[in-house]
């Protein structure tokens, strides 16, 4: 930035984001009345990293400070939030920062602890979700191929909990390619059977549905009343909030709300 290959008074708007403050070159190069636009650090830049790097983290310093031959036309306050996606983003951010270099060994020592922590967490996870999803997939298996009539009969779920279905003798698809009757009989399946598996340590839950057969015919609709008539028999209080009187579950008890 101190040797800019442009000639004198060519720039009409010089950013400058977290460089360094080459003022008399950036004078040079500027046109009169041009704008120079200038990043710096906020108070509490970068702030989660740290809070990680330091055992007390410090807010940077805020103040107009004056610039020979520049003046300030506005000073606009920006802040956003980002989710950064993995551990090696978190790297990569920390190694364009001068927390580089600043960093006492201690916190550089945290930061690879988070690395550590992220990986084990992730193979636990992993663990986790291949022990519950074969369960999970086999009560969302047997409701979808009642309520089907035996046209979906295979389910793999995701760690993200979504669903593939298998139809026929086809390969398995995402949800993304059924109707919008199939992905509510989808998640009515995968609702129910998280409900059946975790009754099995709590004792029996409550299912709370907002009109979840509206996209069905009326003989997928019948077999998915069975489903949560069984559900009711076995223990589990089912709450239907319908508008539909062919969704009422026959003997359940009705209650009408004012509209």
């Amino acid at each position: 930035v101190y040797r800019l290959p442009v000639a004198d008074a060519l720039v009409d708007l010089l950013l400058n984001c977290f460089s360094p403050l080459a003022l008399e070159e950036f004078r040079r190069v500027l046109r009169p009345g041009g704008v120079y636009l200038y990043v710096v650090p906020a108070a509490r830049h970068l702030w989660e990293l740290k809070e990680v790097l330091y055992e007390k983290p410090y807010l940077n310093r805020e103040e107009d400070v004056p610039y020979e031959g520049f003046s300030y036309l506005e000073v606009l306050p920006v802040e956003t939030a980002l989710d950064l996606p993995d551990r090696e983003t978190i790297r990569d951010l920390f190694t364009m920062t001068p927390y580089r270099w600043r960093t006492p060994r201690a916190g550089t020592e945290r930061l690879a602890a988070l690395d550590m922590a992220e990986e084990a967490l992730g193979e636990a996870a992993r663990e986790r979700q291949q022990g519950f999803a074969p369960e999970l997939a086999g009560h969302v298996e047997r409701i979808l191929s009642r309520v089907t009539a035996g046209k979906y009969a295979r389910a793999a779920i995701s760690q993200s909990l979504e669903i593939s279905l298998q139809p026929g003798a086809g390969a398995l698809q995402p949800w993304e390619f059924f109707s919008g009757g199939t992905v509510e009989l989808m998640y009515l399946a995968l609702r129910l059977g998280l409900i059946r598996m975790l009754e099995k340590h709590s004792g029996p839950l409550p299912a709370l549905l907002d009109d979840p057969f509206v996209l069905l015919d009326d003989a997928r609709c019948r077999e998915a009343l069975g489903v949560l008539r069984d559900a009711a028999q076995a223990g589990s209080q089912v709450l239907l909030f319908t508008c539909q009187d062919r969704t009422v579950l026959p003997g359940a008890n009705v209650l009408e709300l004012d509209p």
